[in-house]
């Protein structure tokens, strides 16, 4: 099918590549998948053309265009039977593989005005840059640079001592230029409605990347039962509104783990269970002495063991067995290989109780003031959470009953060893 419908309707340059033209935009996309199955990278963009029946008006088209090595991989598919189409293909073939032109996931969109302020601040002419007409072109967006002509670009402002005034829009264009990165335009946005009950804000806060490799205590939690290696993501991809999605706070962590295997496949944990918390955890916990370090490079897995400890059945909370169903990691303890200390015999008997603030939470999220989180808890007045938050367990808890256990944990041997630090 490709190979005939561009017979028929494609147009190819040697240095421009292959386009096809349609103003049907569902057959335009469908041409674009059908390129990928074959792994060649189209790029799809709207046109305003005037209709060719003569009709004196614009019409909207959409161009559907191959370049560079995509190209290349395209023509070990298809065959024309126009002749001069195939030898147009075979020469850009030849003149692709013998130059050094960049495919098109080379293209990239440098900031225009920052690279001329740029290189007007160096005091730096068109003509210094290398090819007066490219930077001309650049700079008024009439072609989109490649990522060697951008890099050549870059070379120079540095060259020229641009670096002392425009550190950010250096380093910014040097990330645009990085090797490893593809560039694609966004060519529309839409709106659509949401077909699950919940959704996350994932940011990230003075870091391209999460990193998930982190320490962490393990404790029970009195919306998840135990709290670990899964869990830490919870604070460290959602940010201020992530108490929207307590109410779906398993399927949450299941999520999330999905998300960081995408973006960090490395992930390792280390489990500090020095001091484990019991009870309503992880605020108003009851600090016990475990002597405990477990480390896993499955998330699932060390959540599934600490658990275990803990006294409660992996597969009965829901985190883990969603997580264990989805083949994210092992949750059940009998198919964990365990290397170390011997913990079959160790049961801390844990429990998850409930404070004034947390039975509070739970009537919000599944109780019976459900109809009333979104105002409360998504609204202008939510501060009154946070209020009521600190009010409860910095001038209440703690004062009468946290301050004790701090006392108490301060005696233990951890606790002194934190007393001697700084000393």
């Amino acid at each position: 099918f490709i190979e005939g419908y561009f017979d028929c309707n494609a147009g190819i340059g040697v240095k421009d590549g292959l386009h096809v033209v349609t103003e049907s935009k569902q057959f335009a996309l469908d041409v674009t998948y059908l390129l990928n199955r074959l792994g060649v990278i189209a790029f799809m963009t709207k046109k305003k053309r005037k209709s060719p029946n003569g009709i004196d008006r614009q019409r909207i088209y959409y161009r559907v265009s191959v370049h560079g090595d995509d190209l290349v991989t395209l023509s070990r598919w298809i065959k024309f039977r126009c002749e001069h189409k195939q030898k147009q293909l075979m020469s850009f073939v030849r003149y692709h593989l013998n130059s050094e032109r960049p495919s098109n996931c080379g293209t990239i969109s440098l900031d225009r005005n920052a690279s001329r302020r740029a290189r007007v601040e160096s005091r730096l002419t068109m003509d210094a840059m290398g090819n007066s007409s490219t930077v001309n072109n650049l700079e008024n967006e009439h072609v989109v640079s490649t990522r060697c002509v951008a890099t050549h670009l870059v070379q120079q402002l540095k060259l020229a001592g641009a670096n002392d005034g425009f550190t950010d829009e250096l380093r910014w264009m040097r990330m645009l230029i990085h090797p490893d990165i593809a560039w694609d335009c966004v060519t529309e946005i839409w709106c659509e409605e949401a077909q699950d009950e919940y959704f996350y804000d994932i940011t990230m806060l003075d870091t391209p990347t999460f990193i998930g490799n982190g320490i962490v205590l393990h404790n029970t939690h009195v919306f998840t039962t135990t709290t670990g290696a899964m869990k830490n993501a919870f604070g460290g991809l959602l940010r201020e509104n992530r108490h929207w999605c307590h109410a779906h706070i398993h399927e949450t962590l299941v999520d999330l783990l999905v998300i960081q295997k995408e973006i960090h496949p490395g992930l390792f944990a280390v489990m500090d269970g020095t001091f484990a918390g019991n009870g309503a955890g992880p605020r108003a916990m009851e600090p016990v002495v475990a002597n405990l370090i477990l480390a896993s490079d499955d998330m699932v897995a060390i959540d599934a063991i600490a658990a275990k400890i803990m006294g409660f059945d992996p597969l009965s909370l829901d985190y883990i067995r969603l997580a264990h169903e989805r083949g994210l990691g092992c949750g059940d303890p009998r198919e964990i290989e365990i290397v170390g200390d011997d913990i079959s015999n160790i049961n801390l008997h844990f429990r998850v109780t409930d404070t004034f603030a947390s039975r509070g939470q739970k009537a919000i999220y599944w109780g019976p003031l459900k109809p009333l989180e979104h105002v409360l808890l998504r609204s202008p007045i939510v501060p009154w959470s946070y209020m009521a938050s600190r009010f409860y367990y910095d001038l209440y808890w703690y004062q009468f009953i946290g301050r004790k256990r701090v006392r108490e944990m301060l005696k233990t041997q951890w606790g002194q060893l934190f007393l001697r630090y700084g000393a």
